[in-house]
């Protein structure tokens, strides 16, 4: 018993808590195969795609943007020496309808999650 609870627990405390998204129109066709995290209103990607983070408050919050598709669950990779220890990657599972002309733009609280680029794909799958 104590072994299913403990699963459950590694299994759950790793999700990564979003809000709902907000979309906002891109001028660009998206492929709706990747995301990213800023930290602040100047990231480099905000800037370079005109995605706007008004009324973010980056003291206490980060955004992760997707490109095209909604996320339907983002978890912490797990450390392989030490299975109970969150890493700052993330894996993604990303909802099947693609929005071409779509940013999706989640509010998460002050935290680091990047991409897992050790995966093919870094660690991004698409519903069925």
């Amino acid at each position: 018993m104590v072994s299913i609870i403990g699963y459950f627990y590694v299994e759950n405390s790793n999700l990564i808590t979003l809000e709902e998204p907000v979309s906002i129109d891109s001028s660009i066709d998206l492929t709706g195969t990747w995301w990213f995290m800023a930290a602040n209103s100047d990231d480099e990607n905000l800037m370079k795609y005109g995605i706007s983070t008004d009324g973010i408050d980056f003291e206490q919050h980060n955004v992760v943007v997707s490109n095209g598709r909604e996320i339907q669950k983002m978890s912490f990779v797990r450390s392989d020496k030490f299975p109970f220890r969150r890493t700052h990657f993330a894996k993604v599972l990303l909802k099947k309808e693609i929005h071409k002309r779509t940013w999706f733009v989640y509010k998460m609280k002050k935290m680091e999650v990047y991409m897992d680029e050790r995966y093919f794909h870094g660690n991004i799958q698409i519903s069925k």
